[in-house]
């Protein structure tokens, strides 16, 4: 249960009674029973708390946790004893009436407490919080105090000297300011049913609604492309985008296949390595662009794992081994790769929505976008993926999605 998860230890607090403290951690601890991750209200409670200043990193790992959530704000001086002004303002832009409420009634009780007894909010400006270990054996003082455990020897904290703000390196991302993106779809249709619908929801979001400039090839063709001409796409897209790169701040490709061990099996036979298209754009071949975001989307199978019901395989008909091919480590920057799956297993997909990792990456970037960088956004994309019930097949199987990035900066789209 949440409840055996939470409660903040306070370390020196030493002017503020034991009884409020109390108080405070168990409006905490009821409070995680009001709220739930899979409220629809839910992402508009993590975006106001993004915007109140919270680490985006350290955010995205806990914002499914509200126990560990509380703690982070605690750290971060955005929850104090008798202040829940960060908290209520996060609430109500969720439209969660009943946690607002209780947040509400048990904080004015302990800002009242607070007040009779002649202190203020800023009595807690000094808290030092650290997470409880709520073990059998063991037990957390939570008042003015050293934190001990049971058989009485102190674990005593020490307070980290504060770090001047300049010593912190500011963010950055990737400029921009008057350009546009660009989306290469590499498409492979041969006994993959269900694909027109990762292309139809590519175009629909990255040209909707990110207002990219989309290229499907394979659009107006009967066959899959053959090696030459694969390469001859590769090769007018780059020379495209160094060209032009005054217009462009970022380049994507989705590359949807099967293939095996020697990479994508062409419409003649002949095979393309992720790695050769990945090196196609690489920043000695196309000296304009450098500097510039590279992302590429690989649903394609990386094993031979059996299907199983209605879910499909990204390998061939004819069990072969690795969609993906051996790609070495990219030596470039700006590189991301974003796998459907781990070395080893299959990529499913379903004939009524697409592949599993296209749709979910679409509904993450379209839910999130205007808030995340592009790889806080791959976080959540593989904790569904991995997580989530519906992401199964039949048989109990599941997928593991994976991303090896060189990005040197964030990138916003």
């Amino acid at each position: 249960m949440i409840q055996s998860v939470l409660r903040s230890a306070l370390g020196k607090m030493a002017s503020i009674p034991r009884e409020i403290i109390q108080k405070h951690n168990k409006l905490l601890v009821d409070l995680c029973d009001y709220i739930d991750p899979k409220d629809p209200g839910y992402t508009n409670f993590i975006t106001s708390l993004r915007n109140a200043d919270l680490p985006p990193g350290r955010l995205s790992r806990v914002e499914n946790e509200p126990a560990k959530l509380f703690q982070l704000m605690e750290q971060k001086g955005k929850l104090k004893v008798g202040d829940y002004g960060v908290l209520e303002e996060a609430l109500q832009n969720s439209g969660n009436d009943e946690a607002l409420s209780l947040v509400r009634r048990l904080g004015s009780e302990i800002t009242k407490e607070m007040a009779g007894q002649g202190l203020t909010t800023s009595s807690a400006a000094e808290e030092t919080v650290q997470e409880r270990d709520i073990s059998p054996n063991k037990r957390v003082i939570t008042v003015a105090e050293t934190t001990q455990e049971l058989d009485g020897s102190p674990s005593k904290r020490i307070k980290p000297e504060p770090r001047d703000a300049s010593d912190i390196p500011k963010k950055r991302y990737y400029d921009r300011e008057n350009k546009r993106g660009y989306l290469l779809i590499l498409n492979f249709t041969k006994d993959r049913e269900g694909t027109e619908l990762d292309v139809s929801n590519l175009k629909k979001f990255f040209e909707g609604t990110l207002n990219f400039d989309v290229d499907d090839p394979r659009e107006d063709r009967h066959n899959d492309f053959s090696l030459s001409e694969l390469n001859k796409v590769l090769e007018q897209t780059r020379e495209l985008l160094n060209f032009r790169a005054k217009k462009f701040y970022c380049f994507f490709c989705a590359i949807l296949s099967h293939g095996d061990e020697k990479g994508i099996l062409c419409d003649d036979g002949l095979y393309k390595t992720i790695d050769e298209i990945r090196t196609t754009f690489a920043n000695d071949k196309m000296r304009n662009f450098v500097g510039k975001p590279r992302v590429f989307l690989i649903q394609a199978c990386r094993g031979t794992t059996t299907q199983q019901g209605h879910d499909m395989a990204d390998d061939w008909p004819t069990d072969i081994a690795d969609v993906a091919g051996k790609i070495s480590v990219p030596t470039d920057a700006d590189v991301l790769m974003a796998y459907a799956t781990t070395p080893g297993n299959k990529a499913w997909r379903r004939e009524n929505i697409g592949s599993w990792f296209i749709h979910v990456t679409i509904s993450v970037l379209e839910e999130r976008h205007l808030h995340e960088h592009v790889e806080e956004m791959f976080v959540t994309v593989k904790d569904e993926i991995a997580k989530d019930e519906k992401w199964k097949t039949a048989s109990g199987g599941r997928m593991m999605p994976c991303t090896w990035s060189t990005l040197t900066q964030r990138l916003m789209i």
